[in-house]
C-alpha cells in the first residue's frame, strides 16, 4: 500500500510540470484521427497517461528503426487508451517495449529480450512476454493506429495481454474491479469462448477473427481489439460479453 501511494505521489508530481511537444502531439492525434473524437477533458487525460508511459516505459527501436517524438506519442496514446479508466498502475511490473521495423521472428531470451530474426518459425506482428517486454512490429502499429474502426490493432491486442498477465499467466482473466466478480467474468467468457469455438468447428460464420479461438488469453485480447474499435461486432453475437467488457474498460465509444 505504501509503495502504491509513493508511486501515485511521484506520478502526480511529475505531471504537475510535464509538457508534451505540442507540434508532435498534434501530429500524433491527427494520424490517429482522434482530434475530433475526444473532448478537452479526454485529451487532457490521455496526454497525462501518455507522458507517464513515455517516462516509465523504455521504448527501444531495433534493426535501425528511428522513431520520432510524434511516433512515440502515436504508440503511447494507443497503449494508454486501454487504461484510460483502469489507471496507469495497471501497467506496473514491466518496463520495455521493443519495436521492430516490420513483421519479425522472435525468441525470448532469459532476460526477456528479443534475440533477432529467424530463431523461431512463424512471423509475428506483436508479442507480450510474461513478466517482460512487449514486442511490436512498427508497420503494424502504424496500420492499426491509422484505422481505429477496423477491429484490428496490434497495440490493443498485446497490451490487453499485459493486463491479462497482471496476476500471473495469461488466462483471459485480468485483475478485475471490485464491481465485477471473478465468477461472473469466468462464466460469461467461458460460455462465449466455448460457443465461438463450436461455431467455427461447425462451419458457421462469425465476424470475429478466428484467431480468438486459440485459447482464452487470445480470446480476451482479440475481443479487446473489437471492443475498442468495433464493439457492435461483439454485441451482435455476445451481448453479455460486451456488457462485461464495458464494465471493465468503461470506454466511451465516440462516433
Amino acid at each position: 500500500m505504501l509503495m502504491r501511494m509513493w508511486k501515485d505521489w511521484r506520478r502526480k508530481r511529475f505531471l504537475a510540470g510535464a509538457q508534451v511537444e505540442e507540434a508532435a502531439w498534434r501530429e500524433a492525434l491527427e494520424r490517429l484521427r482522434v482530434c475530433g473524437r475526444l473532448s478537452p477533458e479526454q485529451q487532457k487525460r490521455i496526454r497525462e497517461l501518455s507522458l507517464l508511459f513515455l517516462r516509465e516505459k523504455r521504448i527501444t527501436p531495433l534493426e535501425g528503426l528511428v522513431l520520432s517524438q510524434a511516433d512515440l506519442y502515436f504508440l503511447a496514446v494507443q497503449a494508454c487508451a486501454l487504461v484510460f479508466h483502469l489507471g496507469f498502475s495497471a501497467y506496473d511490473g514491466w518496463q520495455t517495449v521493443y519495436v521492430f521495423p516490420s513483421i519479425f521472428r522472435e525468441k525470448a531470451s532469459e532476460e526477456g529480450r528479443p534475440l533477432g530474426r529467424g530463431e523461431l518459425p512463424g512471423h509475428l506482428a506483436g508479442l507480450a512476454q510474461q513478466g517482460g517486454a512487449v514486442v511490436l512490429a512498427w508497420t503494424q502499429v502504424e496500420s492499426g493506429g491509422e484505422d481505429l474502426d477496423d477491429g484490428s490493432n496490434v497495440v490493443f491486442h498485446e497490451f490487453a495481454h499485459k493486463l491479462d498477465m497482471q496476476d500471473g499467466s495469461p488466462n483471459g482473466v485480468p485483475i478485475l474491479p471490485a464491481d465485477i466478480s471473478p465468477g461472473d467474468w469466468q462464466q460469461v467468457f467461458a460460455q462465449a469462448f466455448d460457443d465461438f469455438r463450436r461455431k467455427l468447428e461447425s462451419g458457421r460464420k462469425s465476424r470475429i477473427d478466428p484467431y480468438a479461438a486459440t485459447d482464452p488469453a487470445e480470446f480476451f485480447a482479440v475481443l479487446t481489439e473489437y471492443y475498442m474499435e468495433r464493439p457492435e461486432v461483439i454485441g451482435n453475437e455476445y451481448p453479455e460479453l460486451l456488457a462485461l467488457l464495458q464494465r471493465y474498460y468503461r470506454i466511451d465509444h465516440l462516433d
